[in-house]
């Protein structure tokens, strides 16, 4: 990445928290702790909306979507259950609750775009500051002319005596 700037030190405690808190985010759902139970209450909450589940084993098929939905983190298990119930994704039917596959998909996206912008931070956290040569045709060679007309005052010393004074002159002189 190359940039004009690099980010200030106020700027770079920002994107280094926000990276932490992405890190922690992107972990898997650990079937073993509270994530378990956060991740059962989601989809029992989500499931609870479906009146075509009454008469289904919905404890059943929370493993069943669980068992499919382990590789992700919970925060993407909780943001597909979120967009199913705010009827964002498209072709679901409202009475019917998605396959684990759909809602998989679902939460794959919302993982893969927690990692693209931790790629992100990641390549400003990095980047270098480079100059650019200029993009207008014939500014390389007015510059190279410019530099060649600036070091031949300086070898000829008309640079260092236009700032001097006239007292400066003197004393050297002496």
């Amino acid at each position: 990445v190359i940039v004009n700037r690099l980010p200030s030190n106020a700027e770079r405690q920002i994107l280094q928290e926000r990276n932490a808190g992405l890190v922690r985010s992107a972990r898997r759902c650990d079937m073993a702790t509270a994530d378990l139970q956060t991740a059962r209450r989601t989809l029992a909450l989500l499931f609870g909306g479906y009146p075509s589940l009454r008469n289904a084993n919905v404890d059943d098929l929370i493993d069943a979507y669980l068992f499919v939905l382990q590789k992700y983190p919970l925060f993407s298990i909780q943001a597909a259950c979120g967009d199913i119930i705010n009827c964002t994704i498209e072709g679901l039917d409202p009475d019917w609750p998605p396959t684990a596959v759909r809602m998989a998909k679902c939460a794959a996206d919302h993982a893969a775009n927690l990692a693209a912008e931790q790629i992100k931070i990641d390549k400003v956290l990095r980047a270098k500051v480079e100059m650019r040569p200029p993009d207008a045709p014939g500014a390389g060679q007015r510059i190279a002319a410019l530099l060649k007309d600036f070091h031949g005052k300086m070898v000829g010393g008309t640079v260092v005596d236009g700032l001097l004074t006239d007292d400066d002159k003197v004393r050297i002189a002496a």
